[in-house]
């Protein structure tokens, strides 16, 4: 099984410190890929992470989808980033993680 981690929106911010800690916790003997906006610091990567960066732009949007869609093999597991699924369907199971709680419960500011 191969952990796809697909944020090509995630560069800054909360998204950005939930997703190092993820990648920082991904051991070196597990196959991993990582599909990013082109101003994600990859510093914070280990060398045995695949790295795909995109432009942020809708073309480098849907060349990170269409990119998903040809690295995501049955089996494989694909975190997508973000709080938004993929938009083309991809070969592997798909959880989206929710950072956001206000986008699936009706929380008070």
């Amino acid at each position: 099984m191969n952990l796809i981690i697909h944020a090509p929106n995630v560069h800054q911010g909360g998204g950005r410190a939930l997703l190092v800690e993820i990648l920082l916790s991904v051991k070196k003997s597990s196959p991993c890929t990582l599909l990013t906006d082109t101003r994600f610091n990859v510093d914070a990567v280990h060398k045995h992470i695949r790295v795909l960066s995109f432009p942020p732009n809708i073309v480098g949007r849907l060349s990170a989808e269409r990119a998903l869609t040809k690295v995501a093999r049955p089996g494989d597991l694909v975190v997508c980033m973000g709080n938004l699924p993929p938009l083309l369907r991809c070969a592997g199971k798909v959880v989206v993680f929710v950072q956001n709680r206000y986008l699936v419960e009706d929380l008070p500011l």
